[in-house]
């Protein structure tokens, strides 16, 4: 069933009360400001991306002795593993601080087995360590930015029925922030329970605890010697 983007402004315009939808119509003008406002809704969610209940896979060749990857319209990386000889690896993601902050010899080609990444201007950049010593394949499952859309468009095609309930309702509420009108209280009332039912669809949390010290030769972790000697590879 097709869900048009003025289908979706105009329903906004009668949840929001600004438009009474038994005694007015949706004029030209607020359809280019619904679209308008909608996209702003929209575009809010690569802040907001816990509102976002998509993840998507995405493949990419980390080259030889290259050790970042700027990724059009990525928000949050939450793995990323890499593949030699149809085997996948995991790889560990690092904070800022331990990834940029923390003693480590530098220029050295192994393994990538951490990573870090940091949003910039339309995407975000993947940094790993070790710097590839040769050409890998990847695997990243991610969040990624949703995309504008424009009047015309049928947004069943590329959103389910349920998020685009729940964009009516966030474009109801910035409509009468708009207009300067109060939020209805059903209006604000369902919003709030949609926010919470994405929000806890799509933030699951793993409360699994793994522990890694270079102190423990069973734990499996990379050292300076380990580097040094085998180039990051380790026998049982």
């Amino acid at each position: 069933m097709t869900y048009m983007t003025t289908d979706l402004i105009t329903r906004s315009f009668y949840l929001s009360q600004v438009v009474g939808k038994e005694f007015q119509t949706v004029s030209g003008d607020q359809i280019s400001d619904g679209l308008e406002l909608l996209n702003d809704v929209i575009t809010d969610k690569t802040i907001e991306n816990e509102l976002i209940p998509y993840y998507t896979n995405l493949s990419f060749t980390a080259l030889t002795g290259v050790s970042d990857y700027y990724l059009a319209d990525l928000i949050a990386p939450s793995t990323i593993t890499f593949f030699i000889d149809g085997v996948r690896y995991q790889m560990i993601k690092a904070p800022r601080n331990n990834f940029f902050g923390s003693p480590r010899a530098m220029n050295i080609e192994s393994l990538p087995f951490t990573f870090h990444f940091e949003r910039e201007l339309g995407g975000a950049r993947v940094y790993l360590y070790f710097i590839p010593y040769q050409d890998f394949e990847m695997e990243l499952w991610g969040q990624f930015r949703l995309s504008e859309v424009a009047l015309g468009q049928d947004l069943s095609l590329t959103l389910d029925r349920f998020y685009l309930s729940y964009l009516k309702y966030e474009l109801a509420q910035r409509i009468c922030d708009e207009y300067n009108y109060t939020v209805p209280e059903n209006v604000a009332r369902r919003l709030q329970a949609y926010r919470a039912k994405i929000e806890n669809q799509s933030a699951l949390l793993d409360m699994s605890q793994n522990i890694v010290t270079t102190l423990d030769d069973k734990a499996g972790s990379i050292n300076y010697g380990m580097v040094n000697l085998s180039g990051g590879w380790t026998v049982p």
